[in-house]
């Protein structure tokens, strides 16, 4: 694709969006117009990836979530952490198909790539915040792929999920520790751990 072309898909995408904010009704049936081609510069991809959230829709929300998963694969990590975020950005959107969107999610974490782990799980807070109490059995996954993270937003997450209890009994002796006199890695501030948040509640389970 040469770079007119390109810049034009750009310009057309990004007046679509616009559309779709009232609108994505009228191209709910055409998300396969969307997908990513091989060529695509990075930007176009990045523009394509928001259209087809505003496209998803209980009928079409199968066929992508299939393409962002693909996405999810690829060696660009820019583009996979982005097909990573759209994902959760379907969960939150759309009830009926959140379970199904969490799947994919704990798919992903599997592969125990480590920049998809690490933003599958910052994708997986939103979810919980948005469904609380409903998926927690994906805890135990998050729990298994602790060795995956360096990354100390996706640490911290872990535990402040939707069941403290549930977390604390599935995280090891040393994730405790971790978190109890750990940095958040943002603006270097200390974060009080649940040992000193809770009156001790940490310590009593070493």
């Amino acid at each position: 694709m040469c770079l007119a072309q390109a810049e034009i898909q750009y310009v057309a995408l990004r007046n679509i969006q616009l559309i779709c904010q009232k609108r994505a009704d009228i191209l709910q049936s055409e998300v396969k117009v969307f997908f990513c081609k091989y060529n695509d510069p990075i930007y176009v991809k990045m523009e394509k990836l928001d259209v087809l959230v505003m496209l998803s829709s209980e009928r079409n929300i199968d066929q992508v979530l299939m393409e962002f998963k693909e996405y999810a694969t690829e060696i660009d990590d820019e583009l996979v952490c982005k097909a990573v975020r759209c994902i959760g950005r379907c969960a939150v959107k759309l009830d009926c198909a959140a379970e199904r969107c969490v799947q994919v999610l704990v798919e992903l974490i599997q592969t125990k790539v480590n920049y998809v782990v690490q933003e599958a799980i910052i994708v997986i807070r939103d979810i919980f915040r948005k469904y609380p109490n409903k998926y927690e059995s994906v805890i135990g996954t998050l729990c298994e792929n602790l060795d995956t993270l360096d990354d100390s937003e996706a640490k911290v997450i872990l535990v402040p999920t939707t069941n403290i209890s549930l977390t604390a009994q599935m995280l090891t002796r040393e994730w405790w520790w971790w978190w109890g006199a750990g940095v958040d890695g943002l603006g270097g501030r200390r974060v009080r751990g649940p040992d000193r948040q809770r009156g001790g509640a940490a310590r009593k389970l070493s």
